[in-house]
């Protein structure tokens, strides 16, 4: 009976150990995919604006390219730290930003209207995506919402002068 005791701990601690360290493997995995995705992330908006300050530097401006597609008023999705860059940059120049989106819209203050993306979206010449490293989730989930260009602002930047 004694050894039955013994083996059943033993069956029990195995199990408790095995079963343990499982959890933990599936719990540093997650942990793991969640850094490298903000790792790229991070390393998508570094490129980013180190290519936008380069566009700067040569005297280039965001506004060329909006106007060489005759884009007279748009819309930005994300208003976070490049958002509201973008914003500024366009403030002064004949591009209106009629609205822009973000998922926190509830949230956020600013002197233009601000909509979440399930929102019905009014019409615009274009939509800029400064969340870029998402783009292509952003655009998948409005593709089919409106019915007018949506760009990332990587593709801007790196479309200037083209």
């Amino acid at each position: 009976m004694k050894q039955n005791n013994f083996l059943s701990v033993m069956l029990g601690v195995f199990i408790g150990t095995v079963g343990g360290a499982a959890v933990m493997e599936k719990i540093t995995c997650k942990a793991i995919d969640n850094c490298r995705e903000l790792t790229d992330k991070n390393l998508d908006l570094f490129l980013l604006m180190n290519k936008w300050m380069k566009t700067k530097q040569e005297g280039r401006h965001i506004k060329e390219y909006l106007e060489k597609r005759g884009y007279k008023s748009v819309a930005v999705y994300g208003l976070s730290h490049v958002g509201r860059c973008l914003l500024e940059e366009l403030k002064d120049c004949d591009v209106e930003i009629k609205y822009a989106v973000d998922r926190n819209a509830m949230a956020i203050y600013s002197d233009i209207e601000v909509y979440s993306p399930e929102d019905d979206l009014p019409e615009t010449d274009a939509m800029i995506v400064t969340a870029v490293y998402y783009f292509n989730e952003i655009s998948n989930n409005l593709k089919d919402k409106i019915t007018f260009p949506i760009v990332s602002l990587k593709d801007i930047l790196y479309g200037l002068g083209k």
